[in-house]
């Protein structure tokens, strides 16, 4: 998938949505792995959606203080997959109307959907570790829909000095 296509990034989330609810929430690897991905589609999603219109460039602006936060929430867990997607920083394409409203309706069908799993998730998981950062994502997660809904105006990302090494930087 390539993350700068606007239509593409749309659809990959679409596809990934749609497996969530037939993941076996036991297997603690996977589910880590599903919303990682998840994640990175939704934030690519984002990013196109912000090319569009200037309200979604500021709901971008809010909602990646959530995507950072549940993203260090997921990097802890020590069976997240060391193969999953990369978080981008930008994208170079400039997404039509068409796929801006694909983005941010596919970030609003993931939210919930994410939070699911990662309820059932951190249910079975069997190392401590895992099951905190699985449940400790789902308010960030939650946040994360409501920013694209026009919640959480006042959400701002301020990154840690050092940046850490799996958030993406300009």
């Amino acid at each position: 998938m390539n993350a700068d296509d606007p239509h593409g990034s749309a659809i990959a989330l679409n596809t990934l949505t749609g497996t969530l609810g037939r993941l076996d929430p036991g297997d603690t690897r996977v589910v880590l792995g599903a919303l990682w991905d998840g994640l990175a589609l939704a934030r690519a999603c984002g990013l196109h959606a912000a090319t569009v219109l200037p309200l979604w460039k500021a709901r971008q602006g809010n909602a990646q203080a959530c995507e950072y936060d549940i993203a260090a929430q997921l990097i802890r867990a020590p069976s997240l997959p060391d193969e999953r997607m990369p978080l981008i920083a930008s994208v170079t394409a400039v997404a039509d109307e068409d796929a801006g409203i694909a983005a941010v309706a596919e970030i609003q069908a993931f939210t919930p959907a994410a939070i699911t799993l990662a309820h059932a998730g951190g249910a079975h998981a069997q190392d401590w570790p895992d099951r905190t950062c699985l449940l400790g994502s789902i308010a960030y997660l939650r946040s994360l829909g409501e920013c694209w809904q026009g919640r959480h105006t006042s959400y701002k990302l301020l990154l840690p000095h050092p940046v850490p090494p799996w958030w993406p930087t300009r």
